[in-house]
């Protein structure tokens, strides 16, 4: 998904994209080039986009500003000479359809000369974890950002008119959406470079048609076999990535069911497979892998070990056919979606060409019992006809 990011000339402007299920980012350009009567400016512009099926939630999505040093000096006596910077807020409805929203200029009307005239002020940026409004019941969260930034302000000034004005702003990531430690600009360290502004705030909302239960089958992988052996172990393995989902990676429990019957559960961590590698687990004829809680969004990819004498087919989030005797099938990446039955539905046929006589493997135990049946009736018929004959 691309998302369209408005500059302003002359301007620190922002582009903080609310995602839902998929992501969001802030982009700042350096304002430089700021002169007496026209000075750079400092906004955050937020631009809402979202996944099929979703609206834009009741938010107010709240940056916070906290002097940090001017110049260098970060003594109590130069902290009291910073100009505080009010916390900046923007506001979106439920449902709201105007996707694009800004701050005003967050050092407009500052009077430099009473702070403490030209310099560097920095200010430290975080966005306030709280805001959104959110119906767990219906399954939804939201997964607030962690970074953090330094805003920085050069401040000049102008003798012809005795004036100080905004000449250049720029920002220093200190660190990233998971909180985790990144230093330096977040762009080429020259006045004029892109510099990135990034908060990434993440709505979720489980998958499934009834998210908020907990018996919600937010995810499901089914086997059915046909004219095969119906209590074979078909192997699996699958990962799951919700990186589009979360900032930092999940564990899920999915529950292996035969009919309402709990046969196992497995543990999952959301990352792609990376780590720890793909879980791996088996299915026999009924049953049903469960997850209840993963998010619209993550990517599922399952592969099915091949068996000789079957064909593997899929349906549901994906339609697979036509595979050799014997081959493993792979889905490749599917997204689970919102309010739909995310299911992937594997099918082995058993090619009953295999069994010379024309006999169906699932029926073996069944014949084995008459004819033992039958055994027995002759058994008792020569014995009664031997004591009869004495």
């Amino acid at each position: 998904m691309k998302i369209k990011i408005n500059g302003l000339k002359k301007a620190l402007a922002g582009a903080l994209a609310l995602t839902m299920c998929l992501g969001a980012t802030l982009t700042t350009w350096a304002g430089a080039g700021g002169e007496p009567g026209n000075p750079a400016e400092a906004k955050i512009t937020k631009t809402v986009t979202y996944a099929d099926g979703l609206e834009t939630p009741e938010a107010t999505f709240t940056f916070t500003f906290t002097p940090k040093n001017k110049d260098g000096r970060d003594d109590n006596a130069t902290l009291a000479l910073i100009p505080t910077i009010a916390p900046a807020t923007i506001n979106f409805t439920a449902g709201d359809t105007v996707l694009t929203k800004s701050t005003g200029d967050l050092v407009a009307g500052i009077d430099w000369a009473a702070a403490d005239g030209a310099g560097t002020y920095v200010w430290t940026v975080v966005e306030e974890q709280s805001g959104a409004t959110i119906n767990p019941s219906e399954g939804e969260s939201m997964d607030y950002s962690r970074a953090s930034f330094d805003l920085v302000v050069k401040v000049a000034y102008d003798a012809v008119n005795n004036i100080y004005y905004v000449e250049s702003t720029h920002t220093d990531q200190l660190t990233n959406d998971s909180g985790d430690s990144k230093t330096g600009k977040t762009g080429a360290d020259t006045d004029d470079a892109d510099y990135n502004f990034i908060f990434t705030n993440i709505f979720n909302k489980a998958g499934g048609t009834n998210p908020g239960d907990t018996d919600n089958e937010a995810l499901v992988i089914s086997k059915t076999v046909v004219d095969g052996d119906n209590g074979r172990d078909f192997s699996f393995t699958m990962t799951l990535d919700d990186t589009a989902a979360w900032h930092t990676s999940r564990a899920y429990v999915g529950t292996i069911y035969n009919g309402t019957e709990v046969i196992t559960t497995l543990n999952i961590l959301a990352d792609g497979g990376e780590e720890d590698g793909p879980i791996e687990f088996t299915l026999k004829h009924g049953q049903r892998l469960v997850f209840h809680d993963v998010p619209v969004g993550t990517l599922v990819n399952v592969t099915e070990t091949g068996t000789t004498g079957y064909t593997s087919s899929t349906t549901g989030m994906v339609t697979i056919n036509d595979l050799a005797e014997g081959a493993s099938l792979t889905t490749g990446n599917q997204t689970v979606a919102v309010a739909t039955t995310n299911i992937i539905a594997f099918t082995n046929t058993y090619d009953i060409s295999n069994i010379p006589t024309g006999v169906l493997a699932s029926n073996l135990p069944f014949i084995a019992l008459i004819g033992f049946g039958i055994l027995t009736m002759v058994l008792f018929a020569v014995i009664n006809k031997r004591k009869a004959m004495r």
